[in-house]
Formats: structure tokens, sequence, C-alpha cells
């Protein structure tokens, strides 16, 4: 087999730019890779661990207690944080207790 421009441009696109661009569609459609911002979840995550995300589009799946990935347009960055509160929830703290629906 000889290996002519057109052989080599369906090489090239078949070991380099396919696998790029099913990376991209992974990244942008499923999970993504954060590097932690901060020590807020210590010990359970640290600053500068790189966790990979799953992203979430059914957002009633979500339950008090996970651990949720999202942009702060406050802080102008991504923060990771533990879902204390539901809607519907009130949620106060006293004396560094967190208080939901005023029970402990």
């Amino acid at each position: 087999m000889t290996l002519n421009l057109k052989n080599l441009i369906k090489i090239f696109m078949l070991s380099i730019v396919l696998p790029m661009a099913i990376v991209l569609i992974i990244n942008k459609l499923l999970v993504f890779q954060i590097i932690v911002p901060s020590d807020s979840m210590y010990p359970t995550i640290k600053e500068g661990d790189r966790i990979l995300v799953t992203r979430v589009y059914d957002t009633t799946k979500l339950m008090r207690g996970d651990i949720i990935v999202l942009y702060s347009d406050e802080l102008k960055t991504t923060i990771v944080k533990r879902l204390v509160g539901m809607p519907g929830d009130f949620v106060s703290m006293k004396d560094g207790q967190v208080f939901i629906n005023k029970k402990n």
C-alpha cells in the first residue's frame, strides 16, 4: 500500500482528530475535571485535588448531602460544596451548628 496524501489525511483523522472530538464531546456533555479551589470541603476533598465531576441534568435526583460543583457568579469561580438544603427547607446556623427546618 502506498501512502499518498489522501491516505495520510485519513490516518491523521482517525488517529488524532477523532479521539480529540470524542474527548471534547464527553467533556461537554457527560463529565469534566476541576481542580478544587479551596479547602472548604476538607478533609473530604483537599484544596488542589483534581476531581472528575458528572454533569447533572435532572436536578430532582439531587439529595441532601450530595457534593455539588457549581459556578458562582458572585465569586466568579467554580466552587465545590455539600448540598444542605432542598427546595422549601429553612436552613440556619447557630454556634457553628447547622439547622434544617429548625432541627439539628
